[in-house]
């Protein structure tokens, strides 16, 4: 574990990539499990399945991590309305 979050986070710092997280200086290998989740959700993967891939035993863990919508979700979901605005 040690050398793999080594490797992430020296082609991280290579890259140019940043945390978003102002706490943390370095990428974490664990943000790649977030960022699987949140891909399979925009392609539209249901959460069961998630909490199969992603080895939780509860679906309410898999739910609490990763069942609110991000800000991009909602402007996403905002924008469906918008031919209703004009009734």
């Amino acid at each position: 574990p040690t050398m793999v979050s080594l490797i992430v986070r020296d082609t991280a710092e290579r890259a140019g990539v940043k945390s978003s997280n102002p706490n943390r200086k370095w990428i974490q290998p664990h943000i790649f499990r977030h960022t699987f989740v949140r891909y399979a959700r925009k392609c539209g993967v249901d959460y069961v399945s998630i909490q199969e891939m992603v080895g939780h035993a509860d679906i309410s863990t898999t739910m609490g991590m990763y069942g609110h919508p991000t800000w991009a979700d909602k402007v996403t979901e905002a924008k469906k309305m918008e031919k209703y605005s004009r009734m």
